[in-house]
């Protein structure tokens, strides 16, 4: 897929965490659309978290679209005007922006 011109990028959870996935949509402008059946965390769901310490940091309808059915994917898809469209990607690609090597790695060594 041409991430250049897409606007939604479909993740789902395998094996383990898959957001390097979701990084590459929100750096290419997409917004990323995450399936949310099988993520916990300490016995919580995606959306048992609070949206300010989600592990992850993406926030449905703001940086991304979180869904658990196909429906609801679906409602959600049509909700997002263009304007609503231009804001959730710029705070996306915001987003994949905090989680580059190097900022990653400046977490790491101040938090040791």
């Amino acid at each position: 897929a041409d991430l250049a011109r897409s606007k939604d990028g479909l993740g789902m959870k395998k094996s383990g965490w898959d957001t390097p996935r979701f990084m590459e949509y929100a750096a290419n402008w997409c917004v990323p659309c995450i399936l949310t059946k099988g993520w916990e965390w300490d016995g919580k769901t995606w959306y048992d978290r609070d949206p300010q310490t989600h592990p992850l940091g993406l926030v449905d309808m703001e940086n991304c679209i979180l869904w658990a059915t196909i429906d609801e994917l679906a409602v959600k898809l049509k909700a997002i005007n263009d304007e609503k469209y231009l804001e959730m990607s710029q705070a996306a690609h915001d987003w994949a922006l905090t989680k580059t090597c190097e900022k990653l790695a400046q977490y790491v060594m101040e938090n040791l």
